[in-house]
């Protein structure tokens, strides 16, 4: 945890960016401090208050209907996977990643991504499922071999994802939807549809092993439901629909 650090907007700060902004009130500062200057420069200027991935999607969206081409900045891909699922189809909005060192700044059309994707309309699903900034990655499972279970299995995919994209689905659809994405990823045999017996065959499998890790077994009910139902929320965010959704429902 880095300490407060007073600074000034012409003062060099020596300390590594990192630790520096793990201290929310130096990054709230700093923030400010932006902020002044970009104003007084004549920048139009928002500060997000929650997600800011989201917001910069969705204000860029905004922006996009009065500007017929339009380019969204930053490192993260979050920013990118938003793009893919939220803007119209045949928009001219872009995402641009900046180049770092010998790295060159790259820019992708959203459009042509749209397009080219097979699992464009379930990539929110496979994004927040598969392990992002809001939601935990699945152990061993790389974000790789769950695009490529995405490609091969779309019909499976897509089903799963109407329940996740769905604002009026029910805990239990949610988790069952999430068992069966549980049970796709850990390659549960096509007649298998209970997680629970996967899990304990994948165990008994592993124990006759000389070296075997009970992490890469196939997680409990809980923790599916758990996973799944924060998955489910994360998406419902991304998709402006949050304000709406009854946290008392069942």
């Amino acid at each position: 945890m880095s300490v407060d650090i007073n600074f000034e907007e012409t003062i060099t700060v020596t300390v590594q960016q990192e630790s520096f902004l793990a201290n929310e009130r130096n990054k709230t500062r700093l923030i400010q401090l932006l902020t002044q200057k970009m104003v007084v420069e004549g920048i139009e200027t928002r500060v997000a208050t929650g997600d800011s991935d989201t917001y910069i999607v969705r204000y860029g969206l905004e922006k996009e209907t009065s500007h017929p081409t339009l380019a969204v900045i930053g490192a993260d891909v979050d920013l990118n996977v938003l793009l893919i699922a939220l803007a119209p189809t045949e928009s001219g909005i872009y995402f641009m990643k900046p180049g770092k060192g010998k790295v060159k700044a790259k820019i992708f059309s959203t459009r042509k991504l749209q397009k080219e994707l097979s699992f464009a309309q379930t990539i929110l699903l496979l994004h927040a499922f598969s392990g992002c900034d809001a939601t935990s990655k699945i152990y061993r499972k790389s974000k790789t071999s769950i695009v490529n279970l995405f490609k091969n299995q779309l019909s499976q995919m897509k089903n799963i994802a109407d329940i996740f994209y769905n604002p009026s689905s029910t805990l239990d659809a949610i988790s069952q939807a999430g068992e069966k994405m549980f049970l796709a990823i850990y390659k549960a045999p096509a007649n298998e549809q209970n997680l629970i017996n996967h899990r304990y065959a994948a165990f008994l499998k592993s124990s006759i092993r000389v070296k075997y890790n009970l992490s890469s077994i196939p997680p409990t009910k809980g923790t599916l439901e758990q996973h799944s139902f924060r998955v489910y929320l994360q998406i419902q965010q991304w998709s402006g629909h949050e304000e709406t959704m009854d946290p008392y429902s069942q």
